[in-house]
């Protein structure tokens, strides 16, 4: 919760920061990610430490706060809000700006995919027949390693990107049309900010990004007391959470950027977050007793959700770019921040 409030801070912060830097050889957004690459790995390596296990609570305490904060609410918040920014720079197609929100959620599933299969295979170890977390130098290892691929994909990320677009060229802000005093002008840029929160499509996608967390972290709380506790079956939840990045990977991400280029990204994102809510809702009142069909009709209310996901990343771009055309002014950092607040 603490950190949570830090990044209220910290978030709007780094939006602020990131629109007020100037555009260089490199781009606006894609130096971001080379300067904080590091700090963001070394941050969260530091996180992992089984050599501490036996330090007092009270430091153990302290020092989880501190590496938690600094990897969180500082260095992962300076390299993910321009990452999350640089869309709006590489093009301003919005086919494109799909396919990239295609390709990010797919990155993404294919991370989780293999984090959560091999890692439990690595850091666990039965004993007395129960499964627990090594002790040992493991955990701190296997945190280095996916440290180091941090790094190395951050790498791919910098040097595979290019920025075609300027987003500052055309951009006039009313508010700075003369020189302000520092002070003066901080309280306008975050003034200008918070006042991008009156724009009904930011509110729009705030408000339906919020539901989707919220739904996502219920349905993974559920099921891992439905499935063993209700259907007697911790099996069928290991298969469920297999399904689900396979229903990602190889049926919603191809296909929900076709329907959307066709139909419009909200009207695509209305229907699928539809079909999600549906397959969910009819499991309230149907409570099938054979497992196999409650996860049929929840495979389609996740490939609802997941088709959404697709997209959403090209839907902030457009909502950034309408802001813009209301205000005069461009603030692709600070909308950025404000949405990614939400969680």
């Amino acid at each position: 919760m603490i950190a949570r409030f830090v990044d209220a801070f910290t978030d709007v912060g780094m939006g602020i920061i990131v629109d007020k830097s100037p555009r260089t050889n490199e781009g606006k957004f894609r130096p971001w990610i080379r300067r904080m690459a590091g700090p963001v790995a070394i941050t969260s390596f530091l996180i992992y430490q089984t050599g501490l296990q036996d330090m007092g609570m009270g430091f153990k305490i302290v020092y989880m706060y501190i590496t938690y904060l600094l990897y969180g609410s500082i260095f992962y918040t300076a390299i993910n809000i321009p990452y999350g920014s640089m869309q709006a720079a590489i093009t301003s197609n919005p086919t494109e700006r799909t396919q990239l929100s295609q390709f990010r959620s797919m990155g993404a599933t294919i991370a989780q995919l293999v984090i959560g299969s091999v890692t439990p295979l690595i850091i666990y170890k039965t004993v007395n027949g129960q499964e627990i977390v090594k002790t040992d130098s493991t955990f701190t290892i296997l945190a280095g390693a996916f440290s180091l691929l941090a790094v190395l994909f951050y790498f791919f990320c910098y040097k595979l990107t290019t920025e075609r677009v300027d987003v500052d060229a055309g951009s006039v802000d009313e508010n700075h049309t003369e020189k302000q005093g520092f002070v003066k002008e901080l309280f306008i840029t975050i003034k200008g900010t918070f006042g991008a929160l009156k724009n009904r499509s930011l509110i729009g996608i705030i408000f339906t990004a919020l539901f989707m967390i919220l739904g996502q972290l219920m349905i993974s709380s559920i099921n891992n007391y439905l499935f063993p506790n209700v259907y007697n079956s911790s099996d069928a939840l290991s298969q469920f959470n297999i399904l689900n990045p396979i229903i990602a990977l190889v049926i919603a991400t191809p296909i929900a950027p076709i329907i959307a280029n066709k139909i419009g990204k909200k009207e695509f994102g209305i229907l699928a977050f539809g079909l999600s809510a549906l397959a969910f809702g009819s499991l309230f009142f149907i409570r099938p007793e054979n497992v196999l069909v409650f996860m049929a009709i929840a495979g389609v209310g996740m490939f609802g959700f997941f088709s959404f996901n697709v997209v959403i990343w090209a839907i902030i771009t457009d909502v950034i770019d309408n802001i813009e055309i209301e205000t005069h002014h461009r603030q692709d950092g600070q909308v950025y921040s404000l949405y990614s607040e939400k969680t």
